[in-house]
């Protein structure tokens, strides 16, 4: 999409041998204007770098230009989260609608919303309450598409509350569904992640609820694990981070907050 839509129409006609770091520091410049978010033109920019970085190992060049430019620093990001009291009047909100699974899975597990729609009920071990992720539903230019997860850490086991898995075996054994997925409309086909998104944001509007994405439910749940004082280790495995810091990082705000409220518990204890 980002080659399609951006880098094609804009650089598409200068040779490599003609390119220079000016070049691309306009083209960044551009799509800033244009309207893109720094985050946005940050992967383009990654995108050019490793395609510049295999032209110089084909010896089409001899130099990568992308690596005399500055791609611009996506601002820090802080997760916008629901409170419990919130959840619970989100929760009640959709009980008698055809995201209730989806929403349910989000704020239980924290797992995103592709691994949710592309979750099957192989992948549910009611035995041992986990859910297994293996696989994402994603939108592509050639429709809807069964892909591996974002990373490797990606694929992981996640436990689920008995609430869930209560849920998750009334729906189980309720619904008839055409194929083995867990969340599907009432055809019994894939729900597509756009139709969630619009769904999801109605329901908030006229709930008079905080304007959210549905990925916030995933920060949302890590919000009430650190609420809860669980580790940021365990938190990290349980959303499918690559590494702890992205957790840290992600919520420092959150768990700053927390760590201040286990000392003063903790001192409660003392005194």
């Amino acid at each position: 999409m980002n080659i399609d839509n951006h880098i094609v129409p804009i650089l598409g006609n200068i040779k490599l041998k003609d390119l220079k770091p000016l070049h691309l520091q306009s083209f960044y410049n551009n799509r800033l204007e244009y309207g893109l978010s720094k985050t946005s033109v940050k992967y383009i920019h990654r995108i050019l770098h490793r395609a510049l970085n295999q032209a110089v190992k084909w010896q089409l060049i001899a130099l990568n230009v992308a690596n005399n430019v500055d791609a611009p620093k996506p601002d820090k990001y802080i997760a916008t989260v629901l409170d419990s009291n919130q959840i619970s009047l989100l929760i009640k909100a959709v009980s008698n609608t055809n995201i209730y699974l989806p929403v349910m899975i989000a704020i239980s597990t924290g797992i995103r919303r592709g691994e949710i729609l592309g979750l099957t009920w192989k992948n549910i071990d009611f035995d041992n309450s986990f859910i297994k992720i293996t696989q994402t539903l994603l939108p592509t230019k050639n429709g809807l598409q069964i892909l591996p997860p974002k990373t490797h850490t990606s694929n992981r086991i996640i436990s689920i509350p008995p609430t869930l898995k209560e849920i998750l075996l009334k729906y189980k054994n309720n619904t008839n569904n055409i194929n083995d997925f867990v969340c599907c409309n009432e055809f019994g086909e894939l729900i597509n992640p756009s139709y969630l998104n619009h769904k999801f944001k109605q329901i908030l509007e006229d709930n008079n609820l905080p304007s959210i994405r549905f990925h916030d439910l995933r920060h949302s749940h890590a919000s009430l694990l650190l609420s809860q004082s669980v580790q940021p280790k365990v938190i990290s495995e349980r959303l499918g981070h690559s590494n702890i810091n992205i957790t840290m990082d992600l919520y420092s705000h959150i768990y700053d907050a927390t760590n201040i409220e286990v000392a003063n518990n903790f001192d409660i204890f003392l005194k």
